[in-house]
């Protein structure tokens, strides 16, 4: 009886945690954090390119409520969906990503971010939140300095690296 209930609670726990880390259908979620990272991206590259798409990393963490935030408006906002089509996402955990030898440095940073995917496998440089704003579509940068303005801490002014005036 009690290894049921055990089981059950197990269970339960579970259904939790996969519903708080829900990304968007067709988000890339499948990196074991084992292989190398540089590899795996310049294979997700290849892959988005192949399907005309704008490849990207989108650097979350689970306790971090500005992830939960920008994952549920890409699943529920459809400006978001609009500017987000022709890209090809590849989720990364931000605290799994510590153990990953040839992590990035700017995981200093926090998350989340979104960086594009360079075709050697590396990612976007000169990025403050993982966008290098112009690299990126005009459309994209509106949303997304528009999403960071609203997470600002008030009386506080932080840099998102967005244009002039986007985001403060």
């Amino acid at each position: 009886m009690l290894r049921k209930l055990v089981a059950c609670v197990v269970a339960l726990v579970a259904i939790e945690v996969l519903a708080q880390v829900q990304v968007p259908d067709g988000w890339v979620t499948d990196y074991d954090y084992e292989e190398s990272l540089t590899a795996y991206l310049k294979r997700q590259h290849d892959v988005a390119v192949n399907r005309k798409l704008v490849p990207y990393v989108y650097l979350y963490a689970d306790w971090c409520q500005a992830c939960v935030a920008l994952r549920h408006r890409f699943t529920t906002d459809p400006e978001f969906a609009r500017v987000f089509a022709g890209t090809h996402i590849v989720a990364l955990d931000f605290d799994s990503l510590r153990s990953v030898e040839d992590k990035p440095a700017f995981l200093a940073i926090g998350a989340p971010m979104i960086i594009p995917i360079e075709s050697d496998g590396t990612l976007g440089a000169f990025a403050v939140n993982g966008v290098p704003w112009q690299r990126v579509p005009n459309d994209v940068v509106e949303v997304l300095c528009e999403f960071f303005a609203v997470r600002a801490i008030p009386g506080t002014v932080v840099d998102r690296g967005c244009p002039s005036g986007r985001n403060r």
